[in-house]
């Protein structure tokens, strides 16, 4: 049996020169797992031009620097879907083209961060803050799923139906982007018929 990690979740420091250093060691960390795929303290301070105890005095445990790192890569992919489906683009360039962009987005993201992930899912069943972190991201984006298909819908769009049912489907769509076929290398003839579905799933009835 599997042991259960640590189950508190760490706030971020609230003064501005704490913020900054929390914010320098988990870009280094998040830096160190894109390019290793794993990171240790004396490569995280090394990177963040800091110390070991530095490292431990904002991050107690390794998995406490993971979430934070995690956290600000979910972060930039909450940012890829605000920016992505945005209701302006939509009705000036229409589906096809947002979907296009869209998705091309989404596998660069996954591709940049594939390590990131890879290290955080294996941990995600045993450690309730990255659960929590992850949660907490998706909960937005599927917030902002919804109010760009509401939207859509009533500009005629996109097709009508329970836009909650869309969304959770366009977001079941959007992390099955983070696959090894798609990251390994961005395969065009893939990618576009990736797009075509995306765009028939959302299109309206004809």
């Amino acid at each position: 049996m599997s042991t259960p990690l640590s189950s508190h979740t760490p706030n971020r420091p609230t003064g501005s020169k704490a913020q900054r250093t929390y914010n320098r060691l988990a870009d280094a960390t998040l830096a160190e797992l894109c390019d290793q795929g794993s990171f240790t303290a004396d490569a995280v301070a090394r990177r963040a031009q800091s110390s070991p105890a530095t490292f431990f005095s904002y991050f107690p445990s390794k998995e406490d620097a993971l979430t934070a790192a995690f956290g600000f890569a979910l972060d930039e992919l909450v940012n890829v879907a605000e920016e992505g489906l945005r209701i302006d683009d939509l009705l000036d360039r229409g589906l096809e083209p947002v979907c296009t962009s869209f998705v091309r987005d989404v596998i660069a993201y996954f591709t940049r961060y594939a390590l990131v992930f890879r290290a955080a899912l294996v941990l995600l069943p045993q450690s309730k803050q990255l659960r929590d972190a992850y949660r907490t991201r998706q909960s937005r984006v599927l917030a902002h799923y919804q109010r760009f298909i509401e939207r859509g819908q009533k500009s005629g769009f996109i097709r009508q139906g329970d836009a909650k049912v869309i969304a959770e489907a366009l977001m079941v769509t959007t992390q099955g982007l983070n696959n090894p076929m798609l990251t390994a290398r961005l395969r065009r003839n893939l990618q576009a018929e990736l797009s075509r579905v995306l765009r028939i799933h959302l299109a309206p009835n004809d």
